[in-house]
């Protein structure tokens, strides 16, 4: 079964300072039951987020003082009734997160066989985001990459693009561009990483309205082991 992008909670408007709610997917795309979300999160300081007992922190990590990326994660289980996560985050900066659900994870313990991050970039205009490349041992795996952007806007920036894809699709979950007031960004994106083996970190640029330090993750979905064929060859004599 292959890995696919279900939906996007919708976008909650960033905190100055203090907790955030990021919602679930509704309606027709309502996760369901054994599908992964993950929820990427950046701050303007260096103040973890805590999360409910339901979710796992994957990955989180600072760029100096007013830069840190967060990823976390957690399975949907039969009874669960919340529609958004709380993020608790004591006083500290600017606040982002949004949540992506996927659904042909594996079922079973941690969904993720390999990541890589967060991987920090110095301040710069325009600004390039990179992670370090991991090593995938399913065909098959889910690539989830994410950026963060530190812009103390004076004006609204530019959108985020990969402009270097290392060889894959990469599908934009989002694109939360820094709005005068908010100084931070973000952006997600999804691939399929047909082979395993090692893939190197693809390049997402963006042009700040000033010199900015960012943050970028990359993370592996491993997929459900695809059934046998009906009528294939099996050891016990099946379909024979």
């Amino acid at each position: 079964m292959a890995i696919s992008h279900v939906a996007s909670g919708a976008a909650p408007t960033p905190v100055a300072s203090g907790n955030l709610e990021a919602a679930y997917p509704g309606g027709g795309s309502t996760p369901q039951i054994n599908d992964i979300a993950v929820l990427d999160a950046y701050a303007r300081d260096n103040v973890p987020i805590s999360l409910p007992g339901d979710w796992s922190i994957k990955s989180a990590g600072n760029n100096g003082a007013a830069s840190r990326l967060t990823v976390a994660w957690k399975r949907f289980a039969e009874g669960d009734v919340d529609t958004s996560v709380l993020l608790t985050h004591a006083a500290g900066g600017t606040l982002y997160a949004r949540v992506h659900v996927f659904r042909g994870v594996i079922t079973t313990g941690d969904p993720w066989e390999a990541v890589a991050g967060p991987n920090g970039a110095a301040a710069a205009d325009p600004q390039t985001l990179t992670p370090a490349s991991l090593e995938t041992v399913t065909p098959g795996a889910g690539l989830v990459l994410v950026g963060g952007l530190a812009d103390d806007a004076a004006t609204a920036s530019n959108h985020f693009a990969i402009t270097n894809a290392q060889g894959l699709e990469w599908a934009e979950l989002e694109d939360m561009e820094t709005t005068v007031g908010i100084d931070l960004a973000c952006s997600t994106y999804f691939a399929l990483k047909a082979s395993a083996g090692v893939q190197a970190g693809p390049t997402i640029s963006v042009d700040p309205t000033a010199a900015a330090v960012g943050q970028s993750w990359m993370g592996a979905l491993t997929p459900q082991a695809t059934p046998p064929a009906r009528g294939s060859l099996s050891l016990l004599g099946v379909g024979r």
